[in-house]
């Protein structure tokens, strides 16, 4: 999504697609928060994170990977107590953003409006790594939402041996994942099938 040649080349191209980025890991991290206060947790509203500005939520090297390497995360909202519409509310974030960039892209097409080249190519990038960040933090790996969902389902004993597998694997298991390409085949299929699905019936 991210290249350095772009960045060379058309570096306001580049520019505009970082904020689309910052955005959609700000409001997922967002998310997380609101949820967690709606909860009655009030230590993300103490930390400062129930907060719409996404420079609150960035980690420095998680921007910087997901930037220049295609690849990173949010600092993580920290919590009292652990729930998994919590952890669930951030990728959903991500899912609500995906559907409204979805949405501009089919009303311009059935419509027939033609849109600014650079417009639409933001609109569908946008639309792209929200459902990239949405699936990618669902796989049930380490600190990724889908490991903090799937270990409030478990019965207690699973629940424990599988935590206890994550806080010592999970950070190198994800990293294998993403470098042996994984992630790629993970994600890419999903987000080939949603691309789809803003088309579907459109002629």
């Amino acid at each position: 999504m991210f290249s350095l040649g772009e960045l060379v080349s058309n570096p306001g191209l580049w520019v505009l697609k970082a904020f689309i980025a910052i955005l959609a890991i700000g409001l997922h991290e967002f998310g997380h928060a609101i949820i967690a206060d709606r909860n009655g947790d009030g230590l993300p509203r103490a930390e400062g994170r129930l907060t719409l500005n996404p420079i609150a939520h960035l980690d420095p090297i998680g921007t910087i990977g997901i930037l220049f390497m295609g690849f990173g995360w949010g600092k993580p909202v920290m919590v009292s107590r652990e729930d998994w519409r919590v952890s669930a509310a951030g990728p959903a974030m991500n899912v609500m953003q995906a559907l409204v960039y979805g949405f501009v892209l089919r009303l311009a097409t059935q419509t027939h409006v033609a849109l600014n080249p650079i417009l639409a190519e933001l609109i569908e990038f946008g639309f792209l790594i929200n459902v990239a960040l949405a699936i990618f933090n669902l796989i049930p790996v380490g600190p990724l939402d889908g490991a903090s969902i799937l270990k409030r389902l478990l019965p207690l004993d699973d629940a424990y041996r599988f935590n206890k597998f994550n806080q010592q694997y999970g950070m190198i298991l994800i990293f294998a994942l993403l470098l042996t390409g994984v992630v790629g085949r993970i994600v890419g299929p999903v987000e080939a099938a949603a691309h789809q699905l803003v088309y579907l019936g459109i002629t």
